[in-house]
C-alpha cells in the first residue's frame, strides 16, 4: 500500500499542475481549489482523499512550479512575467527583514538544568572515544 501512495504522490503534483495550467490561466488560486479539482479529476473517494492531502500540500509546497503569494492564493510560476516575480521576491524578502527589525538587542538566554547529572565515559571499560588521543603537528620547525 506504501508503495502504491508514493507512486500516486509523485503523479499527483504533475496532475495538480496540469489541472492548475487547465483551470488558473494567469489567475490566482487557493490550495482548496485545486485540491478539489485534483481530487475530481482522479475519482477519489473520501477516504483516499482525507489520507492523501496531507501529502499533497507538502509536495504543493516543495514544488518550484507552484509559487505562493499570500493570502492563501498560489500561482503558477511559469505563468508569471519576470516583473511579477521579482517584486514578489523582494516583498517576501523586506517582508521577512520587516519581522526581524528591531529585535537586534534581544539576547537569548539558555538555561541548564544543574540537577541533571552529567554524562560521563568515565569508568566505560569500552569506550567509543579515547581520551589519550595526541594531535601530531606536521609543520616542521625552523
Amino acid at each position: 500500500m506504501k508503495r502504491y501512495i508514493l507512486y500516486k504522490m509523485a503523479s499527483l503534483i504533475d496532475k495538480a499542475y496540469e489541472v492548475a495550467q487547465k483551470n488558473f490561466v494567469k489567475k490566482e488560486f487557493t490550495f482548496n481549489d485545486l485540491w478539489k479539482l485534483v481530487v475530481k479529476d482522479e475519482n477519489f473517494n473520501k477516504k483516499d482523499a482525507q489520507e492523501l492531502i496531507g501529502a499533497f500540500y507538502t509536495d504543493l509546497i516543495q514544488d518550484t512550479r507552484f509559487v505562493y503569494v499570500g493570502d492563501q492564493k498560489w500561482l503558477i510560476k511559469s505563468m508569471m512575467l519576470h516583473d511579477e516575480w521579482a517584486k514578489l521576491s523582494e516583498t517576501l524578502h523586506n517582508q521577512q527583514e520587516y519581522l526581524e527589525e528591531g529585535y537586534e538587542h534581544v539576547k537569548v538566554q539558555v538555561e541548564v538544568d544543574e540537577s541533571s547529572p552529567e554524562i560521563s565515559n568515565e569508568g566505560e571499560e569500552s569506550s567509543l572515544i579515547d581520551d589519550n588521543i595526541i594531535v601530531d603537528s606536521t609543520e616542521e620547525e625552523n
